[in-house]
């Protein structure tokens, strides 16, 4: 399971570095999808990014603790991307909760 994620991982820094250069928004999702299913194979990688979130850690901090997992094997470019998606993933489900709120009132 840890090597299925550590793989989605890598596919997902692939994915939102594709979006980057070429703008692609399908590759912008695949990117967040594959990382957050990353964070439900690797345990490694979910304890650091919780971590992370509930301390409040810049994103500095973030990538540095992502980059820091052995088994994971992430440089620090990686790390940053990995984290900006994580972050972005969660961004986007803090929206989407929101607006299901506000359909309900």
């Amino acid at each position: 399971r840890s090597q299925l994620g550590a793989a989605k991982a890598y596919l997902s820094v692939y994915f939102a570095q594709r979006s980057e250069q070429l703008g692609d928004v399908a590759a912008e999702q695949r990117a967040e999808q594959l990382a957050q299913e990353s964070l439900s194979l690797h345990p490694s990688l979910k304890s650091a990014w919780t971590e992370a979130k509930s301390t409040g850690a810049s994103p500095q901090e973030a990538a540095s603790s992502l980059c820091s997992i052995a088994d994971l094997d992430l440089n620090m470019m990686q790390a940053k991307q990995l984290a900006r998606v994580l972050s972005q993933r969660a961004g986007s489900r803090q929206q989407q909760q929101q607006q299901q709120q506000q359909q309900q009132q």
